[in-house]
């Protein structure tokens, strides 16, 4: 009955006689749960568009926000089969409704500051039924506040105008993937061949949003089939408007006695319905109708019907509308009620309007209302009172309601888009209106903003005759050069300086207090403002027939104001183009409007933009289309000749016409913000980097306090090492934060108790089977080795894929552990230690990329998305593969303790020219692991790969020449061979005393973990030893957030800040963990989409990080696999 009905669902045919499949139709499924919305709210005053103003970063409520949108906890609720009627033991009760599963959030976005009506990018929605998805479509970009009223009644409790508010959106979902089921296939072969578009329509309706309730609210929804024609943002195929019913007289105990009502007005809202005439049904959306109280239950307006206005009078019908009651079918399927009519009332509303009212009998007042189910006669109009009246005409745009346009002079370099074709559907009582005059008019209004100039974006036509289909077309242009500023009529930061005054009497909120009085905009109230806002908004209001007025409002809602165009501001570009002409008051004000991107990198800083791994990721989202989550910027109000041009620049970055570099644009660590104390502990318990293991003492000059030396006596001659060996310790003596050295009490890992002889006796089972393979020789048909250390070779195909495996297994394991660390630092704080980290994590990303294609080549298959293979922390069993057993693996804050006890541990290079007696111990490092493998592949030989497995493999998305790296397409031992190879080198140098990198000119990775602990750049002296003795490497104790250890969902309290962030992370990492599997199964490409996600893990994180939780600590990002 499941895929039978989901079937029939997605692809019902219709009669083209009807206007629009609407989502009311049956078969449908209804929804019910939350929504996050995570919205930035710096954006919404102009003001904050001139990155000079002096208003506090945070002076908006919510000015860290993401834009984000996602559904949350929201499952099915109903199930209506063919006929209507409700299937109340339906198996997909309860089956979750989903949201961009593998994909960066949606992003929901405002048209303009002055026009605040939000639109949703990027979202993705899907059905999942145990386990499989059923269906997943992309939502076509549609305004989510399309209808938009004050929607809970008579309450003071709840200040916010959010909350107060409710909204409808209707859309369609489009590139509709189905389940593969052998029965959907058939059914879907047959629909199609009916003619039926395969989209869905979709409508929900939003309310309850509360700033104050963690930036969550509730959600309802219906989805049904969609037609090829069916109209975005508005639903149905006729409608009712609210109409005033005059005084309500409320029982005493009611939420509105004794309250002035006529605050409250309106009392209803838009309701879209159809009549089908076939089956003689009335179907009516009343989930964005009816007003709600504060705990978002119906509020009782008395006893409702539905009735037919003819000549005047009422003729009502049917039974009351049920809804007050929360656990009937009209609340179970989002609102739509369907309500059989008899053949009379189908032939009155084919040419007369619909309509609900309350009976005069039943507001009396009284302690009670007085409940009627039926009506005998018809009513007069003063009989009683109507709450909702069908319109004349249903007037509303086939497709997207905006456009953003450029004036075009003709002489542009690139293809300007200055026109643009909007279709609106003209229906009424349900039909085409044929050969009817619709008219366009500007709904300017003075009140919020000086448009410069008028009469800039017009239609080319004002009216226009619909035609037999009831479509009319408007060509809508820009004739006239934009101003690159906009000039406001009155201050749009007159709030600010109206509570100067109460800033002065003590009346001011501290939020409030941060406001400084030298605002960029001078002059008194009635001056006229300009604003660095990029372009000009022009809305447009029809009129039907001949008489055209504008409504009271202005056109603020959307069914007024049909037609939104942005007219981009008039610009030209000279070449070269450079940061300081061009680029950099284009990136200052991104870098002041989102704050969050400072999480990525700091717009505002031209030589963090211009970094290698920054250029390319910049490219990359100025090059995704509009309708994608990580398009940039997130406001889609960057004109496309600025693009052009930005992305010009990103080819050849620089400064002026005169340097390529400017050097004075350091960014500055401000911890002014954060919490007093935030140090490190006096002693740190630092135990000095072994100096070629502990069989070479240190020797430490007291005077001088300079770095031990490393004592090569007791070596053999023929070591032939430098006096002065690079392995120093840290040089914590000369930064105040002197180590501990007594052999006593050292409690770091190198010398922990490690039962060898245990690791041996398990050497030959999972997950090492090539555990000790090739201490000297590759070729291990010649040596002895083996069996004078008492083993046995186990290489052969399956235990090379096993150990492959923990290969990957054991790159993914230093990923959170050091993403997690560098996202604790504060921004533009240890700015050097925190660039180390992202680059090394970089290539440990490389690296797992890399060991899985060589899997993938012997005909392997890579798992990383199982919860028996990712890393929980924190561990005390060390790396996957018996690498490093025992060590203790935390997941802490930025510290140098933690850098030298654990990053610099795992990274610890193999020293193969130790003296025999500490080989052994040796053997248990990355790249003794990494040895092992490569020994393995030289000992088996070119045929165990294949190479048909070439187009399988992941190629790495980055491509700046030399940077991190190079991935390898692995067809043989030898293309193996230099990935492995790589690997070894990027973790621990070249050799055993040269750190370098070969390709790339960076240090090893444990060298650079050194550098940061000990505050030097690791240089080359001139006899060829190395030293900490370069440049300084800062670091800011005070510049770390103090995010407790080991965040896990077992420690965070449901319904917190932390949780809802924590939440948000974690969902973008089992995101991340899909992506990069399917990447792995087949779909190399999804490695770009897996990188997307490993930058927005680093957004959630840092909000996690933000976000205070328990005396002295912050939340923090969860990398827990499971969480319910």
């Amino acid at each position: 009955m499941t895929y039978y009905l989901i079937l029939v669902l997605l692809h019902i045919a219709y009669e083209t006689k009807q206007i629009t499949g609407s989502y009311m139709d049956a078969p449908r499924i209804h929804f019910a749960g939350k929504f996050r919305a995570d919205v930035n709210t710096r954006n919404n005053r102009a003001c904050n568009f001139d990155p000079n103003n002096p208003l506090s970063e945070h002076d908006e409520w919510n000015f860290q926000g993401t834009s984000e949108w996602e559904f949350v906890d929201t499952v099915v609720t109903s199930v209506v089969d063919g006929n209507g009627e409700e299937i109340t033991d339906s198996s997909l009760l309860g089956a979750k409704i989903f949201s961009n599963e593998n994909r960066p959030f949606a992003k929901l976005v405002d048209i303009d500051v002055d026009f605040q009506v939000s639109s949703l990018y990027g979202l993705e929605l899907g059905l999942k039924y145990r386990g499989e998805n059923l269906f997943v479509g992309k939502w076509s970009t549609s305004v989510i506040v399309y209808d938009m009223w004050p929607k809970m009644k008579c309450t003071s409790e709840i200040t916010d105008p959010s909350g107060r508010m409710g909204a409808q959106s209707t859309t369609k979902l489009t590139d509709v993937v189905w389940s593969q089921s052998e029965t959907i296939k058939a059914l879907k072969a047959t629909t199609e061949r009916q003619g039926a578009s395969g989209e869905l329509a979709v409508s929900i309706s939003i309310d309850l949003y509360r700033v104050d309730v963690f930036l969550f609210g509730r959600v309802s929804g219906t989805i049904g089939a969609a037609m090829t024609d069916e109209p975005l943002n508005v639903g149905g195929e006729r409608r009712m408007e609210p109409v005033d019913p005059g005084a309500l007289n409320f029982p005493s105990g009611h939420p509105c006695y004794g309250l002035n009502v006529d605050d409250e007005k309106p009392w209803t809202y838009g309701t879209p319905f159809k009549v089908d005439s076939t089956q003689n049904v009335l179907i009516a959306d009343l989930s964005n109708t009816l007003p709600r109280q504060q705990n978002g239950d119906p509020l009782d307006l008395g006893t409702l019907y539905f009735g037919v206005l003819v000549d005047g009078v009422v003729k009502p019908f049917g039974e009351s509308i049920p809804y007050t009651d929360l656990d009937g079918a009209l609340w179970r399927q989002s609102g739509v009620i369907r309500r059989s009519i008899g053949a009379d009332v189908v032939s009155d509303l084919e040419n007369s309007k619909l309509v609900v009212f309350i009976d005069s009998d039943l507001t009396t007042g009284g302690n009670t209302y007085p409940v009627k189910k039926t009506f005998s006669s018809q009513r007069s109009m003063e009989m009683v009172s109507l709450v909702l009246q069908e319109i004349e005409y249903f007037v509303r745009p086939k497709d997207y309601y905006m456009d953003r346009l450029e004036y075009s002079s003709g002489s542009e370099r690139h293809p300007v888009k200055s026109t643009s074709d909007f279709t609106l559907l003209v229906t009424q009582f349900g039909r085409p209106v044929n050969n009817t005059h619709v008219t366009m008019i500007d709904s300017y209004n003075e009140a919020l903003q000086s448009v410069l100039p008028l009469g800039a974006v017009s239609p080319v036509e004002s009216t226009k005759t619909t035609d037999s289909q009831g479509h009319v077309t408007f060509t809508f242009a820009v004739n006239q050069a934009i101003p690159e500023a906009r000039r406001y009529v009155n201050n749009p930061c007159a709030d600010y300086l109206q509570a100067q005054e109460a800033r002065k009497h003590g009346k001011l909120t501290p939020l409030r207090r941060a406001f400084d009085s030298k605002l960029f905009l001078k002059g008194s109230l009635k001056s006229e403002f300009t604003v660095p806002v990029d372009g000009q908004l022009y809305n447009f209001y029809y009129c039907v027939g001949d008489e055209c007025t504008l409504p009271d409002d202005g056109g603020f809602f959307l069914y007024k104001a049909l037609i939104s165009i942005l007219a981009f501001s008039t610009v030209s570009y000279e070449a070269p183009y450079t940061w300081e002409d061009h680029v950099q008051p284009i990136f200052e004000q991104a870098h002041h409007l989102h704050y969050i991107m400072r999480t990525v990198l700091d717009l505002s800083n031209f030589t963090e933009v211009t970094l290698p791994h920054n250029v390319e990721l910049l490219k990359k989202v100025f090059r995704k289309p509009i309708t994608d989550p990580n398009y940039m910027p997130q406001t889609r109000d960057l004109s496309p000749t600025k693009r052009l041009m930005i992305l010009a620049w990103l080819d050849d970055p620089i400064y002026n016409r005169v340097e390529k570099k400017h050097v004075n644009d350091a960014p500055v660590c401000d911890t002014s913000s954060l919490p007093a104390k935030m140090e490190l502990p006096d002693i740190c318990h630092f135990r000095p980097p072994r100096c070629l293991l502990k069989n070479i003492p240190f020797k430490s000059d007291p005077e001088t306090q300079d770095s031990p030396v490393c004592d090569t006596s007791s070596l053999p001659a023929k070591m032939e090492l430098p006096d002065i060996c690079h392995f120093r310790p840290p040089r914590c003596l000369l930064k105040n934060i002197p180590f501990k050295s007594d052999p006593e009490t050292q409690d770091s890992y190198f010398n922990k108790v490690v039962n060898y002889a245990k690791l041996k006796a398990d050497a030959r089972h999972p997950p090492r089977p090539l555990f000790a393979l090739g201490f000297d020789k590759e070729d291990v048909k010649t040596t002895n080795i083996f069996k004078s250390y008492g083993y046995i070779p186990l290489c052969n195909i399956s235990t090379l894929q096993e150990q492959l495996q923990n290969a990957v297994l054991l790159e993914f394991y230093t990923l959170p552990l050091y993403l997690t660390s560098m996202y604790t630092i504060v921004e533009n704080c240890n700015t050097e230690a925190y660039q180390a980290i992202r680059d090394i994590v970089i290539q440990e990303m490389l690296h797992l990329v890399q060991s899985a294609n060589i899997l993938i080549s012997i005909g392997g298959q890579v798992i990383i998305d199982d919860p028996n293979y990712v890393p929980s922390y924190p561990s005390e069993d060390g790396l996957p593969g018996g690498v490093l057993p025992g060590l203790e693996i935390s997941l802490e804050r930025f510290n140098l303790r933690h850098v030298y006890d654990t990053m610099m541990a795992i990274e610890t290079p193999i020293l193969t020219y130790v003296a025999r007696p500490e080989r052994e111990f040796m053997l248990y490092t990355i790249g003794q692991f990494y040895k092992e493998i490569s020994v393995c592949i030289h000992y088996l030989g070119n045929d165990i790969f294949d190479a048909s497995t070439a187009e399988r493999q992941v190629r790495w998305p980055w491509t700046e020449p030399g940077s991190v790296g190079t991935v390898h397409v692995v067809t043989d031992v030898a293309s193996a061979k230099h990935g492995i190879a790589q690997i070894v080198e990027q973790g621990e140098g070249e050799g055993p005393l040269i750190p370098n990198q070969v390709a790339t000119g960076q240090y090893g990775h444990f060298y650079r973990f050194e550098e940061i602990v000990c505050q030097r750049r690791l240089v080359q002296k001139d006899d060829n030893s190395y030293a900490y003795d370069g440049a300084p490497i800062d670091y800011n104790p005070s510049g770390v957030y103090a995010m407790r250890d080991n965040p896990s969902s077992d420690t965070i309290v449901p319904g917190t800040n932390c949780h809802r962030e924590a939440k948000a992370f974690h969902r973008t990492y089992r995101s991340f963990l899909r992506v990069l599997q399917e990447a792995f199964d087949g779909q190399p490409d999804k490695i770009h989409k897996s990188v997307e996600l490993m930058e927005a893990l680093q957004v959630h994180a840092k909000r996690c990080i933000w976000t205070p939780y328990g005396p002295g600590n912050t939340c923090g990002p969860v990398w827990d696999y499971e969480w319910e």
